[in-house]
């Protein structure tokens, strides 16, 4: 992922996933860096133009971004978050922000059956996140 110097390099790692059906899914976890401000945006861009084929994907990590940063709004014209923007994750010792997300793409291929933050605090700084997600068929 893009990074700038004297920055820490930051990464996305995917795998592909045969599911008993046949079908392939794409998990991607993310950690987008905190400062500068432009980089997780820069980050969120590389993520879009990254993966713009038809195979359903679920993107999740920290993204050190709140629901109404620009990079948020940018991730959300091609994923849907299956988490409401009000559900705190950090820090995990009192919640203030949300920067922790379950993201789903193409947008008419999934289907978010629950979802949910875990009050856990001695595992991380960050509460966990637990989808439910249903792949529907291709429409």
């Amino acid at each position: 992922m893009p990074f700038e110097k004297g920055s820490e390099p930051r990464i996305a790692l995917e795998a592909l996933i045969l599911l008993p059906s046949g079908d392939t899914v794409r998990v991607v976890c993310a950690h987008f860096a905190l400062k500068p401000e432009s980089l997780p945006v820069a980050q969120a861009t590389y993520i879009n133009q990254l993966f713009q084929d038809e195979i359903p994907t679920i993107l999740a990590g920290d993204l050190n971004v709140t629901p109404d940063s620009e990079t948020i709004n940018l991730l959300r014209q091609d994923w849907t978050e299956s988490l409401n923007s009000e559900s705190l994750t950090f820090p995990s010792s009192e919640p203030s922000i949300k920067i922790d997300y379950i993201l789903t793409q193409p947008k008419l291929n999934w289907k978010v059956i629950e979802s949910f933050v875990i009050n856990e605090k001695k595992s991380s700084d960050h509460f966990p996140i637990i989808a439910k997600l249903e792949l529907l068929p291709n429409k």
